[in-house]
């Protein structure tokens, strides 16, 4: 955390989410808004929309190109695409671990057509529901069913832990 010192109100800025992407602002000034309510009911749309699918933007899908640390722990999800028993064995013994150490991890969906919504979720809600878990997971090699797969589990954990009593 950084404090900006100066003339003005003090500013304080937090590392939140490091995340590769970019962010715009945009300054309307009133002269060119005829209807300011709509201009507002446009932006509480999308901060709905980004606070329900808040869990899933912060995914990293990625290809062979993307270059990961060489102490990144790289798991291949192949051997266990059809083998529930064998995802929540991966998860327990190697994917929650890793997580909780603060590794980098991969995982390598090479040579996986698609992966049902119910290995995606032996594999990753419980990971999904760790504060920071997103900062340390890329995947790589995804399809575009095995992606969705992953954004629905994404979506579905957060909903949970949203509904977990303090």
């Amino acid at each position: 955390m950084a404090a900006e010192e100066g003339n003005g109100p003090r500013r304080i800025h937090r590392r939140i989410l490091p995340w590769r992407g970019t962010c715009a602002t945009v300054h309307l000034p009133d002269t060119a808004v005829s209807d300011f309510s709509d201009v507002l009911d446009v932006c509480h749309r999308l901060v709905h929309e980004l606070e329900r699918d808040a869990l899933s933007v912060g995914l990293e899908f990625v290809d062979d190109r993307a270059d990961f640390s060489d102490d990144a722990l790289v798991l291949h999800i192949a051997p266990v695409q059809n083998d529930l028993a064998g995802a929540h064995a991966l998860r327990a013994e190697k994917l929650l671990p890793a997580v909780r150490d603060g590794l980098q991890i991969v995982l390598d969906f090479t040579g996986v057509r698609f992966v049902l919504t119910s290995i995606a979720a032996a594999l990753l809600a419980e990971v999904f529901r760790i504060p920071g878990a997103l900062t340390k997971l890329s995947f790589r090699n995804c399809t575009r069913p095995t992606e969705m797969a992953i954004r629905t589990v994404a979506a579905s954990s957060r909903a949970t832990y949203r509904r977990r009593p303090e």
